[in-house]
């Protein structure tokens, strides 16, 4: 439906997938149903008459994937002004916290560009005492120095308008993050895993775990 062409030479645009190719009519949709203004995020959408009728057998999840006579894949998004279609999230992964709201997607790959120390991460939603904070796990490319991390990490964060983390966590070579069989992080186990973090941390004392107090407190 989106189409971005890249050489070597291309400049960095986080995130953008392209225009639209012509085979769907593309548009950012609010949760009402009405189109987004440019800039705004809001959940990718697709018409056509090549899109699926639906989930075989099942009319809720149908219903529920389709909104305005449009067909939501499941992705968060936004638009350009020159018209470029920019994927931030999966809408599954959004992180609704008291700072804002956090795109997983978008937060991991200003970390990858942003963070030279950080080799792979993942970033999802912990909770303590009932608060949603933006929680990162992954593999240092050299020194693993949580603290350290932690605090590259917030900072560009912040510069790039996202909500910082309240926890990061460093996990082992040979533990490595929870792969499922296409090879994409399995958020939902880390999910479950961060779901309270004041006994998570309890429990991990000695690991390379380095906490915001300013957000756990």
């Amino acid at each position: 439906m989106l189409l971005k062409a890249r050489t070597l030479d291309s400049e960095r645009n986080d995130r953008c997938a392209g225009k639209p190719v012509g085979v769907a009519e593309a548009a950012i949709l609010r949760k009402d149903g009405s189109h987004a203004d440019v800039g705004e995020f809001g959940f990718l959408a697709a018409k056509s008459p090549a899109v699926t009728p639906g989930y075989w057998g099942d009319s809720d999840l149908t219903y529920r994937f389709t909104l305005s006579g449009h067909w939501l894949p499941g992705d968060m998004a936004y638009r350009d002004s020159k018209g470029d279609f920019f994927l931030v999230d999966r809408a599954a992964d959004v992180i609704e916290t008291e700072q804002g709201t956090g795109y997983s997607v978008f937060m991991e790959e200003v970390l990858l560009n942003d963070v030279p120390d950080i080799g792979d991460v993942a970033v999802v939603a912990g909770h303590r005492d009932g608060r949603t904070v933006p929680v990162a796990v992954g593999r240092p490319v050299a020194d693993p120095d949580p603290e350290k991390l932690l605090r590259q990490a917030n900072e560009v964060l912040r510069a790039a308008g996202h909500p910082v983390f309240g926890l990061l966590e460093i996990v082992p070579e040979e533990t490595g993050l929870p792969i499922g069989v296409t090879g994409k992080v399995l958020e939902r186990q880390l999910r479950e895993q961060y779901a309270e973090l004041t006994a998570y941390v309890r429990d991990r004392d000695g690991a390379l775990v380095a906490v915001n107090e300013e957000l756990t407190a």
